[in-house]
C-alpha cells in the first residue's frame, strides 16, 4: 500500500513529473497555512498515489496564471475552510495575499469591481485607513493618489460572493443574467462522500465543481483535465475522522454518538431515524443517514399540488440540497 505522504515510495511519470514541474514554477503564492488535521485515505497502487501527491501539490501551490490564488488559498487551515478570525489573521499579517482579492471585496459585482482612487497631497496618501480597508499609493503624471478597497464583509463574515447564472424563465430585479450571493468557504475534508456539490447542486461532479471553482474565484482561463482529475484525487482522501475513512473504504457506517451530558442525549433524540413524525427524530426527518445529509421520512406534497412540486418531494435515503 503506498500512502500519500510518502513521497519517497512515489513513481511519477515523464509526462506527471514535467507538469508538476511546471505547477510549482508558476504557483509559488500558494500557501497552507497550518497543517489540516485529516486522515488521509491509503493509495491502492503507485500509480494512484502519484496522482494523489500531484494533486495536492496542485491544491496547495499551483495558481495557473489566475488572480494569485490557489485552491488552499481559501480551503486552508484545520479543517481546510476559512472562518471571520482567521482571515482578520491573515489580512493582519500580509493584506497583499491574494486571498483579499476579487470576490472577497465589497465592491465584487459592481461595474467598475476596482479600488476607488482619488487624488491626495503625496504626504498624506494612505495616512490613515479603515481597518477592513486595503489602501495603495499611485503616482502618474506627477499626480499622487489613494486606492482603497474595502473586504469588511469577508473580514467579517469569511463570505465571499458568487455569481450563479439565473435560468432563462427567472428575473430578479436588480440583475441580469446573474444573481450575487453570500457564501462561505465549505470545507472540501470528506468531500469524498458527497454526492452533491455546490450550495444549490449546480455541479453534477466534484471535477464540474473543482473546475467552476478554479475559474471562478481564482479568475484561472486554463487548466489541463488530468490537473482537475489530479486535484479531485486528492480532495478525495481527506476526512475528518478514522471512522469515516474506513467508511469511505467500504467499512461500517458510522453511528450517532451516545452523548455524555443529559443535554447531548436529549438532544441526540432529535437526529435518530425517526418511526414516525413528532419531537423524537424531529432533525433526522431530513438529516438522516450515517452523514446526517439523507431524508429520513417520505415527505410528499398531496392534494391538487401533488407531483406538481418535485424540489418538496422527497422520500427515504434522498439528498436534501
Amino acid at each position: 500500500m503506498y500512502r500519500t505522504q510518502n513521497r519517497t515510495k512515489t513513481a511519477y511519470t515523464g509526462i506527471q513529473a514535467l507538469s508538476l514541474l511546471a505547477v510549482l514554477i508558476l504557483g509559488g503564492c500558494g500557501q497552507t497555512h497550518s497543517e489540516p488535521n485529516v486522515f488521509r485515505a491509503d493509495a491502492s497502487t503507485q500509480a494512484s498515489a502519484a496522482i494523489q501527491n500531484q494533486g495536492q501539490a496542485l491544491f496547495e501551490q499551483a495558481t495557473f496564471n489566475g488572480n494569485g490564488r490557489s485552491c488552499a488559498t481559501c480551503h486552508s487551515g484545520e479543517f481546510r475552510s476559512i472562518t471571520p478570525e482567521q482571515a482578520q489573521s491573515r489580512f493582519a499579517e500580509n493584506p497583499k495575499d491574494p486571498l483579499f482579492s476579487h470576490d472577497a471585496a465589497d465592491d465584487f459585482g459592481r461595474a467598475e469591481n476596482a479600488a476607488v482612487c482619488v487624488p491626495v497631497e503625496a504626504e498624506k496618501a494612505c495616512t490613515s485607513t479603515d481597518w477592513a480597508e486595503l489602501c495603495d499609493v499611485e503616482v502618474k503624471n506627477q499626480v499622487t493618489k489613494e486606492c482603497r478597497r474595502s473586504f469588511r464583509r469577508f473580514l467579517t463574515h469569511a463570505t465571499i460572493k458568487v455569481a450563479i447564472d439565473l435560468h432563462p424563465n427567472v428575473n430578479v430585479l436588480g440583475f441580469d443574467k446573474q444573481v450575487l450571493v453570500s457564501r462561505g468557504v465549505p470545507t472540501t475534508v470528506d468531500i469524498g462522500l458527497e454526492s452533491v456539490f455546490m450550495s444549490d447542486g449546480r455541479a453534477p461532479t466534484l471535477q464540474a465543481q473543482a473546475a467552476d471553482a478554479a475559474q471562478g474565484h481564482a479568475q484561472v482561463s486554463a487548466f489541463a483535465g488530468q490537473q482537475i482529475e489530479a486535484i479531485v484525487a486528492f480532495e478525495s482522501s481527506e476526512f475528518s475522522s478514522k471512522e469515516l475513512l474506513a467508511f469511505a473504504s467500504g467499512g461500517a457506517a458510522p453511528e450517532l454518538p451516545a452523548g455524555n451530558t443529559e443535554s447531548e442525549k436529549r438532544g441526540r433524540e432529535f437526529f435518530i431515524t425517526p418511526e414516525k413524525r413528532g419531537k423524537r427524530g424531529f432533525c433526522g426527518m431530513c438529516h438522516s443517514g450515517p452523514m446526517l445529509n439523507e431524508v429520513g421520512v417520505d415527505i410528499l406534497i398531496r392534494g391538487p399540488f401533488a407531483g406538481k412540486t418535485p424540489g418538496l418531494e422527497a422520500r427515504i435515503g434522498d439528498r436534501f440540497i
